[in-house]
């Protein structure tokens, strides 16, 4: 009797997943290159490593820099089964070049040549809970809290060559 339970309860729950309509689900393709271009630094005598200086060299100072990405919502159509439905979804700028960027400008400030022992590290979440009605606006909604992770940069910012 328990064995014709068991076996009556699973045709039911297999039959009923069986028969249930299908979503559509869909996870795009994501190339991830883990890498930096540092040649547009180079070609202007700057040296970013996130290994020590090994040469002589004055030290500066030392800076940390936070990126946190600007965030855009964007509306558009989706298909979903037989009909398509206007969907909202958060869209999130790249921020590694605008961070090496600052990071850049302010070694540059400081006089410094050279980043050495660079690290990148996730930044604390901010938590919004109002946004912009536009790019240009100063007019504020509020929106549902949303958190936003950037990318903090940390070094020591060095001038390289003989002591002065």
């Amino acid at each position: 009797m328990v064995r014709r339970l068991i076996l009556c309860s699973l045709v039911f729950v297999l039959g009923g997943v069986a028969c249930t309509p299908g979503r559509y689900l869909y996870i795009p393709r994501n190339t991830e290159i883990p890498g930096l271009n540092f040649s547009k630094y180079a070609a202007e005598g700057f040296l970013f490593t996130p290994h020590t200086y090994q040469g002589e060299y004055d030290g500066v100072g030392i800076l940390t820099v936070t990126v946190i990405p600007e965030q855009e919502q964007v509306g558009f159509t989706r298909p979903y089964g037989r009909y398509t439905r206007y969907v909202w979804e958060w869209r999130e700028e790249k921020v590694t070049e605008a961070l090496l960027d600052a990071v850049y400008e302010q070694a540059r400030t400081m006089g410094a040549d050279a980043v050495v022992d660079l690290e990148f590290t996730t930044a604390e979440p901010v938590v919004y809970t109002e946004a912009r009605v536009s790019r240009e606006g100063t007019q504020s909604v509020p929106i549902s809290p949303r958190s936003v992770v950037g990318v903090t940069a940390k070094g020591f910012a060095i001038r390289r060559g003989p002591r002065k």
